[in-house]
């Protein structure tokens, strides 16, 4: 078989650069190139070398893209088989746990179906506006932080800062209104009264459903 096009620049490559590859020298260090002629072999052969770490990462790449693109498929696939099977699992526990106010799990060989109250959650609607009224001063004209006159370099500095839903939901929850689609609905209120712009609490009309599948040995 005749050698390809590739091969062939490959064994061009090889007979330019000889032998000229730098040498150890007693103190385990590389020996320097004696002239120019093997300083532009050593050049070319880390040109080649460049090359072939260009052509790994391409060979690499091609092959995680069709891995992922295979597990993709596969996990979208399971998902859904999932979300079906959810989906009766939910009506089940749902008809069977009408009309009970405790101990609202169906406890299986393979696992437990359980219903969960439903809590409060922390929902932002206007995060500029929450930012602005919890940052107050802190924030410049354009609504981004303002550092402090003892930070040397604010321009090589990155800050960014969210609302902390953690510390909203200790806050206290008032003008609770019955809404059709989100289910309860209230103010986020301060220990001294003011009313938090740009946030909210939101309760879920019906109890949460969860499954707990049990770890299996296989």
């Amino acid at each position: 078989m005749a050698p390809s096009q590739r091969e062939l620049e490959e064994e061009l490559d090889v007979y330019v650069e000889g032998e000229a590859w730098p040498a150890e020298d007693d103190a385990g260090e590389p020996i320097p190139p004696g002239t120019q002629e093997e300083a532009s072999r050593i050049l070319r052969r880390v040109h080649r070398y460049q090359r072939d770490i260009a052509n790994v990462h391409a060979v690499a790449d091609a092959d995680v893209s069709r891995i992922n693109a295979w597990r993709g498929d596969r996990v979208a696939g399971l998902e859904r088989q999932i979300a079906w099977a959810r989906r009766a699992l939910e009506s089940f526990t749902r008809s069977a746990l009408r009309g009970k106010t405790r101990g609202k799990v169906i406890n299986l060989p393979d696992g437990k179906l359980k219903l969960t109250a439903p809590q409060w959650r922390v929902d932002v609607t206007d995060e500029q506006a929450f930012m602005a009224w919890a940052l107050g001063p802190v924030l410049d004209e354009e609504g981004k932080p303002r550092f402090s006159d003892a930070v040397p370099h604010p321009d090589l500095v990155r800050v960014h800062v969210e609302p902390s839903r953690s510390a909203l939901r200790s806050l206290a929850a008032k003008g609770e209104v019955l809404d059709a689609d989100a289910g309860l609905v209230a103010d986020v209120v301060t220990e001294d009264g003011e009313m938090v712009p740009g946030v909210r609490f939101v309760k879920d009309p019906e109890d949460r459903f969860d499954l707990v599948a049990a770890e299996s040995d296989q």
